[in-house]
């Protein structure tokens, strides 16, 4: 196996983990998000403000998400490395926005999938 199949292994683990299972009491919010989080909006995008719970801080939007983004880390293992490299690129530039609007603690969570993705992927990729 090469180095990008278990660094895609540990990766989807890491998200899954964090997105699904990972509990605190930390939080971390920024003005839009709190601004988007007090609006009448759908139960699939709320998530925990400021409450000092224990629990997940990661909506079930976000969930949904952790687990399409993990197929997709899969799937990519399977396409040309010209392509791919720029799909990629797109789709986690999308993340980083989302992220960063909707739930910092998910753009937090997320940092070292974003240097691995944004550094280290493609260099791989391309060798």
């Amino acid at each position: 196996m090469n180095k990008i199949l278990y660094i895609t292994l540990i990766e989807s683990i890491y998200i899954y983990f964090m997105y699904n299972l990972f509990k605190t009491k930390i939080s971390f919010h920024n003005p839009i998000e709190i601004y988007i989080q007090n609006k009448n909006i759908s139960h699939f995008l709320k998530h925990p403000v400021y409450n000092g719970s224990y629990e997940s801080k990661i909506c079930p939007f976000g969930k949904f998400v952790s687990i399409v983004l993990i197929i997709w880390l899969y799937v990519r293992l399977y396409f040309k490395k010209e392509k791919i490299i720029k799909i990629n690129y797109l789709i986690f530039i999308l993340i980083f926005i989302g992220s960063f609007m909707m739930n910092l603690n998910s753009f937090i969570y997320f940092l070292p999938i974003y240097i691995y993705e944004f550094i280290l992927y493609p260099k791989l990729k391309i060798d």
